[in-house]
């Protein structure tokens, strides 16, 4: 009889540590997408109030026409960057917490097109990742941009 205790306890410990493993690993997918799906929602939200801020100078440069809607956009290495770009790369807007970062934000969007990625940054000390969310502005002109 112990035989058959010790099996069915066995048994059970086998099922037991295979419903908490799959159950773990589901839960922290969960909460992953949920954080990423948080995060590109902030993002988007972001983007949209810069856009609203900002006009295109006589130059075909973006340029903000009021405040900074977060306080984290002027601080240096704040972990919230911004920055306005021309498609070619040429030339746009930083946040002065873009100081001496250099996060490759997709550039080339059509407009209303946009992208939201995970970017390893190699080159800060930090070794801090970041998300970026990009999107193509259209100005009412032949002149692009993207965020």
């Amino acid at each position: 009889m112990s035989s058959l205790k010790a099996r069915l306890l066995i048994s059970l410990t086998i099922v037991l540590v295979l419903f908490f493993g799959v159950t773990g690993v589901t839960l922290e997918r969960a909460f992953s997408n949920n954080a990423k799906d948080s995060m590109h929602d902030r993002l988007q939200g972001y983007a949209g109030v810069l856009i609203a801020l900002s006009e295109q100078s006589k130059e075909g440069v973006a340029r903000l026409i009021d405040v900074l809607p977060e306080e984290r956009f002027n601080y240096t290495n704040s972990g919230l960057y911004a920055r306005f770009v021309s498609n070619d790369g040429q030339y746009g807007w930083y946040s002065t917490s873009m100081a001496g970062r250099n996060i490759p934000f997709r550039s080339g969007l059509s407009s209303g097109n946009t992208s939201f990625e995970h970017i390893v940054m190699q080159d800060h000390d930090s070794g801090e990742d970041v998300y970026a969310y990009s999107i193509g502005v259209s100005w009412g002109t032949d002149f692009e941009q993207d965020t």
